[in-house]
């Protein structure tokens, strides 16, 4: 747990980072607090620029290889994804919203995935899915969000198609 609550309070040095949860204190204000995460295989850290703190607290973030449990469930294309999923959780901050931007490596991602073409969906209890910023290779931003959870990365799952024929 990072208890100073300023946006400098961590400083990644060399290669390390956080594998397994990162608890960092929030101060009101709008600020943007960086989340150096990952796990034994890849650095693969989160970036939270939060809007209007108008109550102090904690926000915890980590992130877990592979593809998210229930995205079978989503709109999100499993096959093409980044095999990876991201948790934010919050502990007493209010806010009105806040924009994360999760990195990922290249192995992260499918053969053939379409980084320009991700989506984000949040996952808390059902699917939702926030308006998408800025994209790279190797990033993926979800804006105005207002809830936390578990965030999965990917592009949309390509619709079904029927066909209807008889009359009447």
């Amino acid at each position: 747990y990072v208890s100073k609550n300023t946006t400098t309070a961590i400083d990644r040095q060399g290669s390390g980072h956080v594998i397994g949860n990162l608890r960092r204190a929030v101060a009101t204000g709008t600020n943007t607090y960086a989340f150096p995460v990952g796990d034994a295989s890849a650095y693969a850290p989160a970036s939270l620029a939060l809007n209007n703190v108008t109550g102090a607290g904690s926000i915890t973030a980590s992130t877990t290889g592979g593809d998210h449990p229930q995205i079978a469930s989503s709109g999100l294309n499993a096959s093409k994804s980044v095999n990876r999923y991201y948790t934010l959780s919050n502990t007493g901050v209010t806010l009105t919203n806040y924009s994360p931007t999760f990195t990922f490596v290249s192995g992260d991602l499918d053969a053939g995935a379409n980084t320009s073409s991700f989506l984000v969906g949040l996952y808390n209890a059902s699917w939702s899915y926030p308006s998408v910023g800025t994209r790279t290779s190797t990033t993926t931003q979800a804006t105005s969000v207002t809830s936390f959870g578990e965030f999965a990365i990917a592009e949309c799952r390509t619709p079904n198609a029927y066909t209807v024929t008889g009359g009447g």
